[in-house]
């Protein structure tokens, strides 16, 4: 089932002097480079809120009332969208899907700047109908390596690949990385301890593992540190238990600052974690990446895996509706003094 990308970033301001500059820097922004796509983009006061990718044929009432419902929670003033298809050189592709949309977005109030057409590496706008600045055969998206692209790398998310299924290909399962039987008989042992006691150990397993990332002393592939081991295996374990995982989600909401490193690692603990296991971390690691916003691929990822858990259910339907990730962390912040006292009590 195709998904729709939602990615926010609420710190990123736009210093962008043409629409080709906003062009460069999608493909950073998604992660990969989108074909037979629409990519809406929702800026207030210039500074990015939300971007938003769907399939073509996805384009109907329901998807403005999407791209509406999104902008409103993000407090968007401005939309721009992009479509992503060939052009044969006559009339631009997807010219009445376009025109409705933009009709169903004037109405509501929301305030679409410019749709672009994008194919190989040239634009068209779709409301400009000035020759000087919008010619025939397009405009050139400009070269060199774009501001957020560079960023990805230097942040250790994946480069910008060239599809969207080769960027969601890093978040496959991985059975051959499966934490060693000893280590898993080693983590079912902190099963009898304290519920309370529980929760800290999960935490601080993330707390060590999101560590060894940051050092450089972590690997994906191949996993064989016995410390990672050890860790991933009592982090997969004690996860399981829905209190423990609360703990986790609340404990990082509410912690000042990013959330790259618990993602990266409930991620990693999710692709590479025991069959039985995976859904409910997965799930965890899907409602993290909802919380930060910064990933979609590897959010839908992990829905897939989380199967029928129903947090995972819960975070699409959030997704879905627009809730921005500052609401979502807010949330599982909100709620970490009550799920300390079920803790306490249990």
């Amino acid at each position: 089932m195709p998904k729709n990308d939602r990615k926010s970033r609420n710190t990123a301001t736009l210093s962008l002097r043409s629409p080709g500059d906003l062009l460069a820097e999608l493909p950073g922004l998604l992660g990969y480079h989108p074909v037979d796509s629409l990519v809406t983009v929702l800026t207030q006061d210039r500074t990015l809120r939300c971007v938003m990718r769907m399939d073509l044929d996805q384009i109907d009432d329901e998807a403005a009332d999407r791209i509406i419902s999104v902008a409103n929670r993000a407090e968007a003033d401005t939309v721009y969208a992009v479509v992503y298809a060939k052009f044969a050189g006559e009339d631009l592709p997807h010219h009445s899907q376009i025109d409705d949309l933009h009709h169903r977005l004037d109405e509501s109030g929301v305030h679409l700047a410019d749709v672009l057409l994008v194919d190989d590496a040239r634009y068209w706008s779709y409301l400009c109908q000035d020759l000087r600045c919008c010619p025939p055969e397009g405009r050139p998206i400009r070269g060199g390596t774009p501001v957020l692209e560079a960023e990805r790398v230097r942040s250790g998310l994946p480069a910008v690949v060239e599809s969207r299924r080769e960027a969601a290909s890093v978040y496959r399962a991985r059975p051959d990385l499966e934490p060693t039987p000893d280590a898993l008989r080693a983590a079912e042992l902190l099963l009898s301890r304290p519920t309370e006691a529980r929760g800290r150990i999960a935490v601080e397993a993330v707390r060590s593992l999101a560590q060894l990332l940051d050092d450089g002393q972590l690997g994906l592939d191949p996993v064989d540190d016995q410390l990672d081991d050890t860790l991933r295996a009592a982090l997969v374990t004690l996860i399981q238990d829905i209190q423990v995982r609360d703990l986790l989600l609340g404990t990082f909401a509410s912690s000042p600052g990013s959330l790259d490193g618990p993602v990266e690692v409930l991620i990693r603990a999710a692709i590479t974690a025991p069959e039985e296991m995976r859904p409910r971390i997965a799930a965890t690691a899907a409602a993290l990446l909802a919380a930060d916003g910064t990933n979609p691929v590897a959010l839908w990822a992990m829905v897939d895996l989380a199967e029928d858990e129903s947090l995972a259910a819960l975070v699409q339907a959030g997704v879905e509706q627009g809730f921005p990730p500052d609401l979502v962390r807010g949330t599982f912040a909100e709620a970490l003094p009550t799920v300390r006292e079920r803790l306490t009590a249990s």
